[in-house]
């Protein structure tokens, strides 16, 4: 049985609710992250009753927008609805490798775009993240808010966020 934690988190970057968000950066700017270029520090606001999962946790957000996936080897989430347009399809994802920039995913080593035939949004009986709600697998971290989904691997501190109107990667 697990026991619920609170973490506090500071102002949020982007709304998933589809009414348009905000962008906010942090005193530090921003910072390259596994060839990508991104905004650093942003985060939803508010506590998280954080519970853990284990590896192969598949939720979706209550928008049913976002869904995650997390193993051993860290977060992925990906979306189904966005007004942002991913970076041009990079050499190394052929079109005969599916879709890119869908999702993006957190490693213990890296923050990267996803390039991939599938989808980690799941069906409709995927568990649910309730907003103000976390999940840790391992190292990896994923809070849902109606500001969209945070993951991190807490041992680098490398993440991402994702919502409709924005992403950012740190």
């Amino acid at each position: 049985l697990a026991v619920p934690l609170v973490l506090a988190l500071p102002a949020c970057s982007t709304d998933d609710s589809g009414s348009g968000g905000t962008t906010a950066s942090s005193p530090s700017g921003s910072v390259a992250v596994g060839g990508m270029h991104a905004q650093s520090g942003a985060a939803p606001t508010g506590s998280f009753a954080i519970e853990a999962g284990t590896p192969g946790t598949a939720f979706v957000l209550p928008s049913r927008n976002v869904g995650c996936h997390m193993s051993a080897e860290g977060a992925r989430c990906d979306i189904a609805d966005r007004s942002w347009t991913p970076p041009s399809r990079p050499a190394s994802c052929p079109a005969d490798h599916g879709d890119f920039g869908q999702g993006i995913m957190v490693t213990r080593t890296e923050v990267f775009l996803v390039c991939a035939g599938d989808s980690a949004l799941g069906g409709a009986n995927e568990r649910v993240l309730e907003y103000g709600h976390g999940l840790r697998v391992g190292a990896s971290l994923c809070l849902s808010s109606q500001a969209g989904v945070r993951c991190l691997n807490e041992t680098s501190g490398h993440g991402f966020t994702l919502a409709r109107e924005a992403y950012t990667t740190f």
